[in-house]
């Protein structure tokens, strides 16, 4: 893969880093190589930079650039429209027309595979020095190999021909060495999901048994047991395996209650980072590191590139405390116009900073309601509704639970999902994943046969490690 240029930039940079260490101790926390692993304390400090590499601009950060893993996805899917205000910047991702060569993209899969060499790092070093302290050891690894899996799903969500466990489709290639030498081949779609729960599996098992608690109950910044579980319900949900999706979800549940209306100030509160309700796990961070979303609203600019559709829009009533907490009117130059408000910026501030939450438990709900609805044995119709009654009650006032059966419960927990984690970047996945078709309300399609809904690997990529294309590119 290209990731070998990636390797020897971080060599050259821990070693410049290590000549001048005498006279300037500030070898950044996110490029350090296996070579500065010689302690646990050392593989701790290396995986506190795969956590790091997360705020790249094209992975969680944004500072209005593609936020590949965060807002892009709902720009793609028909969550946000495009304004006169947009610079054009992602137009080829956001009308579907990109090719192998598209810059965005191939920056999307740079950042993810950067923060995958840096995690391995960390899993093929950590055991040197482990017999002293196995649960620390085993706090270490598992985050990096949950990090490595969680990764890779992700890549496989943009590249991946489907979700299906069993399936020949292409998938990815799996990296699990730090060799620069070493050119991982593309597997298919199952052979790639099969890699990423051995390691999900391995990290949930060392995870269950660590020397100390990985997060506090106002710091989510980690991934711990709960954080992994959490990736095991939505990673099964996808591939509809909902007897996990239910198991996983409903251990997160009983652990991260979900935040009710009683806690509407609370709930408010986790999108200006005073609140820590129901957030199971979060990429922090600090001022100046990036600012979530600002490729839908960058308020500094006071720019708005998308609005939300005018028909999802509409399905917010005043009753709804999302409505104000996500959506509001500002004005620029005379003139005011609604926008995404929900990664604003913390308290008192209009910057768009604050923490990406990548794991809440209104997803959990999401999803053992989705996976009892589709699953539909004994029972399921009625926990499903409750637990969708649940989320929706726990965001309208005076709200009078729903009844419905069937298909239509089905469309009600997909429309509640667009809802509740609106700009959280779900959209473009869930409907590749279920309807595979978009039909915007401007009037843009894409069919269930597109090609986008694989995206090409970067040309670049296939200049250094030559792997099968996605078809029609």
């Amino acid at each position: 893969m290209k990731l070998y240029k990636y390797i020897s930039s971080v060599l050259f940079i821990a070693l410049f880093a290590t000549a001048c260490k005498k006279q300037l101790d500030t070898n950044p926390p996110f490029n350090f190589d296996e070579e500065d692993i010689k302690s646990l304390d050392d593989a701790e400090r290396v995986l506190g930079g795969v956590y790091a590499k997360l705020r790249n601009v094209d992975y969680y950060g944004n500072l209005n650039s593609s936020s590949g893993y965060s807002t892009l996805p709902d720009i793609v899917g028909d969550n946000f429209e495009e304004t006169g205000e947009s610079l054009g910047a992602l137009v080829l991702l956001t009308y579907w027309g990109a090719a192998s060569d598209e810059t965005n993209i191939e920056n999307i899969w740079r950042a993810a595979y950067n923060a995958i060499v840096q995690a391995n790092f960390v899993i093929n070093n950590v055991d040197k020095f482990g017999a002293a302290d196995p649960e620390k050891a085993n706090r270490i690894k598992g985050q990096a190999l949950a990090l490595r899996a969680y990764i890779h799903f992700d890549v496989l969500r943009y590249w991946g021909e489907n979700f299906d466990e069993g399936g020949a489709g292409k998938g990815i290639p799996y990296k699990e060495d730090t060799d620069k030498f070493t050119l991982p081949t593309r597997l298919t779609v199952g052979a790639s999901l099969t890699k990423i729960w051995t390691d999900l599996n391995t990290a949930m098992d060392l995870l269950a048994d660590v020397d100390q608690a990985i997060n506090t109950s106002t710091r989510k910044s980690n991934i711990d047991l709960n954080a992994a579980r959490a990736i095991a319900a939505r990673i099964s949900l996808y591939q509809e395996d909902f007897d996990n999706a239910i198991d996983y979800a409903t251990d997160v549940i009983n652990a991260i209650p979900l935040a009710r209306l009683a806690d509407s100030t609370a709930y408010r509160n986790i999108w200006t980072d005073q609140s820590s309700i129901e957030l199971i796990w979060t990429v922090n961070f600090d001022a100046g590191q990036g600012a979530p979303g600002s490729n839908i609203f960058f308020p500094s600019g006071n720019r708005s590139s998308f609005r939300v559709d005018p028909l999802l829009r509409a399905t917010y009533t005043t009753s709804d405390i999302r409505l104000g907490t996500f959506i509001q009117s500002v004005v620029r130059g005379g003139v005011a116009r609604e926008v995404l408000y929900k990664f604003r910026g913390r308290t008192g501030l209009n910057d768009g900073n604050v923490n990406w939450k990548v794991l809440r438990t209104s997803e959990m709900y999401l999803i053992r309601a989705e996976a009892a609805a589709r699953r539909n044995s004994a029972g399921d119709a009625v926990s499903a509704l409750l637990d969708l009654n649940t989320l929706r009650g726990s965001r309208i006032r005076n709200y009078v639970p729903g009844v419905e059966v069937g298909q239509a419960l089905i469309d009600a927990i997909a429309l509640e999902r667009r809802k509740e984690l609106l700009g959280e970047g779900h959209r473009w996945f869930d409907i590749k994943r279920t309807d595979r078709v978009i039909e915007r309300n401007s009037g843009d399609e894409l069919p269930a046969n597109d090609r986008f809904w694989a995206w090409p690997i970067p040309f670049a990529e296939l200049q250094t490690n030559p792997m099968p294309q996605n078809d029609g590119y």
